[in-house]
This record gives C-alpha cells, structure tokens and sequence, in this order.
C-alpha cells in the first residue's frame, strides 16, 4: 500500500521539475528531451511532437551541421546560437566510429590549412575532409556540409570527384 504512494510522489515530484525546467529552461530541456527520444517506442512521432511543442515555445530545431562536431565531438543533439542542432549521430549511417575519424580529420586539417572548420568553404570540405564516400553523401543529402553551394550542386560535384585519381 505504501508503495503507491511514494510511486505517486515520485511521478509529482518528476512532473514538477520537468514543468519548472520546460518554463525556465526550454532550450535545454528540449535538446535533452530530443537526445533521449530515439529511446521511446515510437521515435519519429516523438521527434514530431518534440519539434512541433518546440516551435510552439519559440525554440528553434535545426538539422546537423558537420561545424558542431568541433564544440560536441561525441556528435549528439547540441545547442548553437540559441538554437538547437541535431546530432551527426543520428543521421543514418553515420556511428560513433565514424564521428570519431571525422573529428581527429578536422582538428587535424584545420592546423594544416590554417582556418576554423566554421570557415572552411565546400572545396576545404571536400578536399581535406577523411572519411568513407557513404558518410560523405549522407552529410550532403542532409545539408550538414560547409559552404553556400547548393545540396545537389554538392552530390554532383562530389561524385566526379570520387572518381579522381592521383594520375
């Protein structure tokens, strides 16, 4: 009997905080909230809503852009400019692994070159960045890419210049 009760509490206790961190924090709370919705049993309608509730409280949700990894390395769900980002993790076939190679090829170029990752044009990109042509492609289609060039102007231009040997 004493276990309903304190259960209650608890759920009382956990809807406070949550209202109180929502109203007095809502950039934070709702990069939290996205991070963990990938763990719900539906996933996409809770991103839906996420983003839906977000807009309707003046927070902005943004897709990933490949400059995040320079201040959030793991590549999760980040915040920038009072806005919120999404994580490079969750675009699909994109793991930690991959985030990890990316973000020793940036740090390392950006000493190679000499300019900030935030400064780097689509041609820095594509000529420094390391990583396998899947990772590549699957950052254009979502517009995670550096520079003004548009996404399709990117996939073309990147698929002749796989096809580029030393020679």
């Amino acid at each position: 009997y004493l276990f309903n009760k304190s259960h209650s509490v608890a759920y009382g206790t956990i809807g406070y905080w949550t209202a109180y961190t929502k109203q007095h924090f809502p950039l934070h709370f709702y990069a939290a909230y996205i991070a963990h919705a990938k763990d719900k049993m539906d996933p996409k309608q809770e991103m839906k809503e996420l983003i839906d509730d977000a807009r309707n409280f003046g927070v902005e949700v943004v897709p990933p852009h490949i400059t995040s990894l320079k201040n959030n390395p793991d590549g999760d769900v980040t915040i920038e400019d009072q806005k919120i980002l999404f994580g490079i993790v969750d675009i699909k076939g994109i793991g930690k692994k991959k985030i990890e190679e990316m973000y020793s090829s940036i740090i390392e170029k950006e000493v190679t070159i000499g300019k900030n990752i935030k400064q780097w044009s689509w041609n820095d990109f594509l000529f420094n960045i390391e990583t396998s042509s899947t990772v590549v492609n699957n950052l254009i289609l979502v517009g995670a890419t550096p520079g003004g060039v548009p996404r399709k102007q990117k996939a073309y231009e990147y698929s002749i210049f796989q096809n580029l040997t030393d020679r």
